[in-house]
């Protein structure tokens, strides 16, 4: 197990190390840190992994794998130290974990581990797409995620069959390794973890790379009401997304029959309706995730009901107005005070307030803003602040006034977001062409799970929400329960 001074290698590391104990019968480890990799990291990593592994069985080892270390005869030094440390694997045979090391420390311990040809040592590197779920780990993250892929394997898998979910407790903010490893944990992001450690506990399977075939993995059904969707393999992303795109036409016929205009909301919140970003006057509109990856935005209290925090945990620079803030705060606090009466508004307030909590606590900076509603108060921030930022609402009519307001010189754009509802209900999933559709759908499809539990928790709908989950091969439906009391908890609703 490698540990470099990457602030991403600790995470990695976290989720490597469950990933390997999964598929092979190890039981015990050493972390091959570089120098300066702080001490903290190093105790923080001895602490997870000792839910697996006794931390008696736990050892530590340094190396100076600086690009100074790299010159001349002194490479050589690097890969002996490396040998050195890997010979302690050989006789029973041993994995050499690479994924959270350096480029500089992964290649050069891959290369030593294949050197060392009379060992029994499997060099392997544990992917992870990110997307969404950058900063968890797992296995508070989907499986599908995180496939072991074979670099060098000498003796090869040997799969224990049991998920390490079972053995990781709840996700929430008073476990201390999972707060010090991850990059936050409010209320949202917690449900949204602790509900893939759940699909995982039950629906586990080994999921290795290369493979000849499509590695089988357990199943999830849902039932909604007394209509059961049809099931789909945690690993089979086509029919996630078919789940997925089935979720999206219940709440569509709730818009149109039952509950009302604002369940687009919930789309958009979910992450399952797909918004587009038209810049001032251009003709033809760009996705809105393309969009953020390249402009620090400042979104209005539309965009965090649509569903900002989801771009925000992808890494994308979004600023959060003070006029928003208050906004949301007044919604929730209305539905506080009505004891949450059955009302589709109430429960998109809920969940604003929900995607705000995402985004305040994991440290989106905050702007000051004059008083009054955002419309009216966003163009009048303090102009050094506006300066090359573009401006995002899913308002037409604030959309129309930020562009004749003559703060619209001093910023980058101003972008007005919008999306088709019933194009939610295709979902559109190409891992090869675009890696980040894959975990942004398990964290759609996970997130629109719990929205809908929350309708049927605060009385909106009357459909009550199962989930269950099948091991591979078959066999007993186990019911999965979606985290939901927290989330009532955090707004005063529980």
């Amino acid at each position: 197990m490698l540990l470099s001074r990457d602030p991403v290698s600790l995470p990695s590391a976290a989720s490597s190390v469950v990933r390997v104990w999964e598929e092979y019968p190890i039981d015990e480890m050493v972390i091959v840190r570089a120098r300066g990799v702080p001490e903290e990291w190093v105790e923080t990593l001895v602490e997870w992994a000792s839910v697996i592994i006794p931390k008696s069985r736990i050892s530590r080892a340094e190396v100076d794998s600086s690009p100074e270390a790299l010159v001349g005869s002194r490479k050589d030094l690097l890969l002996e130290r490396l040998r050195e440390i890997f010979r302690g694997g050989c006789q029973e045979g041993g994995v050499v974990l690479v994924s959270s090391g350096s480029r500089r420390m992964a290649t050069a311990s891959a290369y030593a581990g294949v050197l060392l040809g009379e060992c029994n040592l499997d060099v392997v590197h544990v992917h992870f797409y990110f997307g969404p779920w950058r900063g968890l780990v797992y296995p508070y993250t989907p499986l599908r995620l995180h496939p072991l892929v074979e670099v060098n394997p000498a003796l090869g898998p040997r799969p224990r069959g049991e998920s390490a979910a079972g053995r990781y407790p709840e996700a929430s903010q008073e476990w201390g390794p999972l707060i010090r490893i991850t990059s936050g944990l409010p209320p949202l992001r917690s449900a949204v973890a602790e509900l893939a450690r759940r699909i995982n506990r039950v629906a586990h399977s080994s999921f290795v790379l290369p493979s000849e075939g499509e590695p089988e993995c357990g199943k999830i059904r849902l039932t909604i009401g007394d209509t059961p969707l049809p099931a789909a393999g945690v690993c089979d992303y086509r029919a996630l997304a078919r789940l997925a795109g089935n979720i999206a036409v219940h709440l569509n016929y709730l818009r149109e029959k039952d509950i009302g205009t604002p369940v687009n909301n919930i789309l958009a919140w979910t992450g399952l309706a797909h918004l587009e970003a038209l810049v001032d006057h251009d003709k033809k509109p760009v996705p809105l995730p393309s969009l953020l990856t390249r402009e620090k935005a400042i979104v209005d209290t539309t965009l965090i009901y649509h569903g900002a925090h989801r771009y925000y945990w992808e890494g994308s620079e979004v600023y959060v107005p003070e006029c928003a803030i208050r906004e949301i705060h007044r919604a929730v606090a209305e539905a506080v005070k009505r004891r949450a009466l059955p009302s589709i508004r109430a429960a998109v307030g809920v969940m604003a307030y929900l995607a705000l909590q995402d985004l305040l606590e994991a440290g989106a900076p905050i702007i000051p803003t004059a008083p009054g509603e955002c419309d009216t108060s966003i163009p009048k921030i303090d102009p050094l602040l506006l300066e090359g930022k573009v401006l995002l609402s899913s308002d037409s009519g604030a959309i129309r006034y930020w562009r004749s307001h003559p703060s619209r010189s001093l910023v980058k754009g101003v972008v007005h977001v919008f999306f088709d509802p019933d194009k939610a209900e295709e979902q559109k999933v190409d891992p090869r062409r675009d890696p980040l559709s894959l975990p942004r759908l398990y964290y759609s499809l996970y997130q629109s799970i719990i929205a809908l539990q929350l309708l049927h928790a605060l009385r909106v709908s009357h459909d009550k929400v199962i989930l269950e989950a099948q091991r591979p091969g078959g066999g007993e439906w186990v019911k999965v329960p979606i985290p939901s009391k927290t989330l009532l908890r955090a707004v005063g609703l529980d």
